[in-house]
């Protein structure tokens, strides 16, 4: 079980890393367009996932606080 839950944090760290390209991208291209003072970038997530929290194994659909509050930046 930990090397599942290992294994599947590498994974989510890899497709992190592909995200932080994508928003550098769209940020330089909002600035090379000359409309960065009017623009603004929310970022949001979704629920993710247990990893073995409350002795759950790899799950996303229970009544926890880590499960129903999704974060927002503005």
């Amino acid at each position: 079980m930990v090397s599942d839950v290992d294994s599947l944090m590498k994974q989510r760290w890899g497709v992190l890393l592909s995200i932080d390209d994508l928003v550098a991208g769209l940020h330089k291209a909002v600035e090379d367009a000359g409309v960065m003072d009017n623009t603004y970038f929310l970022y949001s997530s979704d629920h993710g996932y247990h990893l073995g929290q409350f002795r759950i194994p790899i799950e996303k659909m229970l009544p926890y606080e880590t499960d129903i509050r999704i974060p927002l930046y503005i």
